[in-house]
């Protein structure tokens, strides 16, 4: 078998890559247009929005596998029941992006636990979609 590596060829060599540090990025692009769970929400204070900034630096730090095994009090944690997810995702995102993503709903939290991002990865991006400041996005299992 030949394989071409770095653009010459040779002969019986299977190429394997090396893993890939993927540190998480965020995109902003598609967060809801409900203004509850955007940034136009009066809860959306300018410490708000500097705890929102401090946190999403610190998890682009890491790599994907670091942030996921982190669990829900560091990193990120699958959202359980997307069915009572009172958010409305952007109309652009789901016809361009949502079918690359993930299954899954994301979330973080921030401003000392006290709010919550919502978001679907692809890949190492993790797609804001809204913001639960008041805990009413979505059924918290309180």
């Amino acid at each position: 078998m030949k394989v071409k590596v770095n653009g010459k060829k040779n002969d019986n060599r299977i190429v394997i890559k090396r893993y890939r540090d993927m540190r998480v990025a965020f995109n902003l692009s598609f967060v809801t247009k409900q203004k509850k769970y955007n940034f136009s929400s009066p809860k959306c204070t300018k410490e708000i929005k500097a705890n929102l900034l401090d946190k999403m630096t610190n998890l682009s730090l890491q790599d994907k596998v670091s942030v996921l095994a982190r669990g829900k009090h560091g990193g990120v944690e699958s959202m359980k029941t997307p069915a009572k997810l009172k958010l409305r995702v952007h109309d652009i995102f789901k016809a361009t992006r949502q079918e690359d993503c993930d299954n899954a709903y994301w979330v973080f939290r921030f401003a000392s636990e006290k709010c919550r991002v919502v978001g679907m990865f692809n890949d190492n991006i993790f797609y804001v979609l809204g913001i639960d400041y008041d805990f009413s996005l979505y059924d918290h299992g309180s």
